[in-house]
Parts: C-alpha cells; sequence; structure tokens
C-alpha cells in the first residue's frame, strides 16, 4: 500500500486479482503391494484476493489467500515487476501511545535473550508483571487495541508494515473500513 496524499478517500475502483505460484506437495502412490509418501515439486497452483483503489493512490488487499505480499502481487500485476507499489509504514509508536486499552502487543529484532514476543490479554499496558516491560521496549512492530468506530467494540491490530486487521465482519460494509482508515488510521502512515 503507498499513500501519496496523507488523506483517504472511500474506494473509487475494486478488482480481483488472480495468480498462479509453484509449490511442493506430498502424494501417496501404491507401488509392489507398498503405499508410500513421494513429493512433487514445482506443482502450479492459483490464488486470488480482492483489493480496492482509492483516488489518492491508496490500495487496500485482502489478505485472504495471498502467499505474497499484497504489494507485490498488485506491483506485478500493473507493472510486471515487484517493487513498484510500496507497503505504507505505520508509526506503531505513535499508535501505542494514544491508544492505552491495547489487547495484543508484539516486539521483534531487539538485543539481549528475549528477541521478540507477542502478548496477548485485557490490558496488556496494565499487566503487575510484564506490562512496564513491553511499555518500554523500543521494538514494538504490531499493536493491538479496541476501537467504538463502528459501533459496539472491535479489535483492532496493525503491524508496523500497513497489515491492519479488523476483528469483526465487515465484508458487507467495506464503505465503513475506508473510513476507519480514513478517519483513524491515516494520520499514523509515514510517508516517505
Amino acid at each position: 500500500m503507498k499513500v501519496i496524499d496523507k488523506y483517504i478517500l472511500i474506494a473509487q475502483s475494486a478488482g480481483n486479482l488472480f495468480y498462479e505460484y509453484l509449490r511442493d506437495t506430498k502424494r501417496i502412490i501404491k507401488e509392489n503391494d507398498n503405499f508410500k509418501v513421494v513429493e512433487k515439486k514445482d506443482v502450479i497452483d492459483t490464488q486470488w484476493t480482492r483489493f480496492w483503489f482509492t483516488e489518492k493512490s491508496f490500495i487496500l488487499i485482502e489478505k485472504g489467500g495471498a502467499r505474497k505480499r499484497g504489494s507485490e502481487l498488485i506491483s506485478l500485476a500493473l507493472t510486471g515487476a515487484e517493487g513498484n507499489i510500496m507497503d505504507c509504514e505505520i508509526d506503531i509508536d505513535r499508535l501505542f501511545s494514544e491508544y492505552p486499552l491495547q489487547w495484543f502487543g508484539a516486539f521483534k529484532d531487539r538485543e539481549g535473550n528475549i528477541q521478540r514476543g507477542n502478548f496477548f490479554g485485557v490490558n496488556i499496558i496494565e499487566d503487575d508483571e510484564m506490562g512496564e516491560a513491553y511499555t518500554r521496549t523500543l521494538h514494538k512492530n504490531q499493536v493491538g487495541f479496541i476501537t467504538n468506530y463502528f459501533g459496539p467494540e472491535i479489535k483492532v491490530r496493525i503491524t508496523r508494515r500497513g497489515y491492519i486487521q479488523v476483528h469483526a465482519n465487515l465484508e458487507e460494509e467495506m464503505d465503513k473500513v475506508f473510513e476507519f482508515l480514513r478517519d483513524e488510521i491515516s494520520t499514523y502512515i509515514i510517508e516517505h
């Protein structure tokens, strides 16, 4: 995903992206009254995912069954090469500080005996043993918080690399997801 302008508008068009990829698989074969498992290499398989464009050069890509990052798939489809469409970067540190009720947190690339980890809970920051340690770490790469934007409380998880997961079935209401991105998340996008 790439943002050229910091304001995100409701989707202007949508589409499906179908693609092929190579994978390995295993088969059971019978040979001389014995069964054995054999590997078959480079089997061509297919997958698809949906995407939505906005008029501000923002692309929302449904993860679905995608075996590659969405930006790579769209870049290949539109330009014939990977790397021409970039993932957006989310300011996780600011998001962490401005959404105090967090049910999830993750960190990685940390020096020391604990290099990475995930925290799950009701309010991980308030945990007596681990809350302060997690708050102090400078290597956060994901946060999960509670939002009332959609009406009832809904859990949201966001990664530094622009992966956004809303823990509710909003498939029939994608306009609400775009509005949430525009109203709540767009200010956390780091433009390069």
